[in-house]
């Protein structure tokens, strides 16, 4: 897909959380290989000094917004992502605590944090042009689909509309502000000025087979981030039923891992135990 001067999107870094991140960014310039993104703060798009915040980004770090997608409840167990700290995170619901606050824990880490429903989603990844469910799994109820058993729903091909990144509303009524790191580089903003050229430039998939190749290539890699995100979400949960087996097995098809890959991706989560 093609990304433009003005289009948001999300980015992901792994500065805060082993498992990785995905914060919001306002794409400014870029020449198909990386790209010059602002990211937004609680108080707008600069930091304390005043200077905006703008870091150099790979291609294959970049995805659009993922779609909305409505939950009805969460349960232990199941893999979520949770706005922590300015950011995206992967994490795995341990309990549901009083006044309906969710205790969850971050993947890869010891950290534990308590959010409400609206800072809760439905983790997604960014395929071939279109949205992979990566499906809601509950200890508590294996045997239980309450979303449907697709590991890719047509109705989530990507539609870039710029609403898919409006802050979140909370339940008390206040807007939680845009994501952004706390940690990401400061450099001085690139001419702004618009021109079909670096429109051109900035087109994902526009420098030639090399180009092509290493974007399957990062692709492929967040893939099987996912995959392995998956695995360790249902080792957590402590119990794997034959619909989360099947689960497993139809998302590996759909993101083409190999059984070396399936291998080396158990490998790593029995020696991170």
């Amino acid at each position: 897909m093609r990304f433009f001067k003005g289009d948001r999107v999300e980015v992901l870094t792994k500065r805060d959380v082993p498992s990785g991140s995905w914060r919001y960014g306002i794409i400014l310039s870029g020449n198909g290989h990386t790209y010059y993104i602002r990211s937004e703060s609680a108080t707008g798009s600069s930091d304390t000094t005043g200077v905006p915040i703008v870091e150099r980004v790979p291609r294959k770090a970049i995805r659009p917004c993922p779609p909305l997608k409505s939950i009805e409840s969460w349960a232990a167990g199941d893999f979520v992502e949770v706005f922590d700290n300015s950011s995206w995170k992967f994490a795995t619901v341990l309990k549901v605590t009083e006044f309906n606050l969710f205790l969850v824990k971050l993947l890869g880490t010891s950290q534990k944090v308590k959010a409400n429903k609206s800072n809760l989603r439905l983790p997604q990844s960014w395929q071939d042009g279109e949205w992979i469910v990566i499906q809601k799994v509950s200890a508590d109820q294996p045997s239980t689909r309450r979303y449907p058993n697709k590991s890719l729903d047509k109705d989530l091909k990507m539609r870039h509309v710029r609403d898919d990144c409006s802050p979140v509303e909370s339940e008390s009524g206040l807007q939680i502000p845009r994501m952004v790191s706390s940690k990401i580089l400061k450099r001085g903003s690139p001419d702004l000025e618009a021109n079909h050229a670096e429109r051109s430039a900035c087109s994902v998939g526009s420098s030639g087979t090399s180009n092509k190749e290493e974007m399957v290539d990062g692709t492929h890699k967040l893939a099987l981030d996912a995959y392995y995100r998956t695995m360790e979400a249902l080792r957590v949960s402590g119990f794997i039923s034959w619909e989360q087996e099947e689960m497993i097995t139809n998302l590996r098809l759909k993101l083409n891992i190999s059984n070396d890959e399936h291998l080396m991706e158990l490998r790593k989560l029995v020696s991170a135990q």
